[in-house]
Formats: structure tokens, sequence, C-alpha cells
């Protein structure tokens, strides 16, 4: 909230508030998100949002590009990473530091062999 606030003027009070400025400003929001998150990719392009009132079709930064995994492989901490909810109510986190050492452990024994 504070970050929308320094960046938009948004006087945001409570989450409700943050949602709904989300809403009817949603490509300031985006743009806000990707600043916010520091977003690694090429530089997100003049267009935000394309074809915003169709949902399904909208289609977020087109002229953007990124990779999804240098994004994911950044942080080492033991935030989650990834989190899987199975059909049959299996649940599994990820930390990134667990995913980078079993992504580090798959590229070793792929330059082994």
């Amino acid at each position: 909230m504070r970050y929308v606030q320094r960046r938009w003027g948004v006087q945001a009070a409570d989450y409700d508030e943050l949602q709904r400025w989300s809403v009817t400003e949603r490509e300031r929001f985006w743009q806000s998100i990707w600043s916010f998150c520091g977003v690694i990719g090429d530089a997100p392009g003049e267009t935000v949002l394309l074809d915003g009132e169709r949902m399904p079709g909208a289609r977020w930064f087109p002229d953007a590009r990124l990779n999804f995994a240098e994004n994911l492989l950044r942080r080492r901490d033991r935030g989650t990473a990834l989190v899987f909810w199975g059909e049959e109510r299996v649940r599994s986190r990820v930390s990134y530091a667990d995913l980078y050492s079993e992504v580090s452990r798959l590229a070793q024994a792929l330059r082994a062999a």
C-alpha cells in the first residue's frame, strides 16, 4: 500500500481499498506489481494490458519477455517458491532454497553426463 501511495498517490487505508483500486486501475496496479516485485525480464513495454475486457483472453505485458526460471532461482531463502495442490488433496511446498539446490544438482548431473 505504501508503494502505490508513493508511486500513484493512492490513499488505500486497508486491503479492501487497495483491492478496489487494483480493479479500477488495472494497468497501474500491474505496473506496480512488476516494479515492486523486481521482475527480471526485458522492459515491460508500453502496453500493460491488451484486450483487458476479455477474460479469459486478456494479455498482460504483451511486449515483455522474461525467463520464469530466472525469476524463481534468484532467491535462495526459505520462502515458498512453489505450491502444489493435487486433485486428491495432496499438498506440497518447495522453498526457494530447496528449489535452487535441486536445480543445481540436476545441472551438475547433466554436466557430468
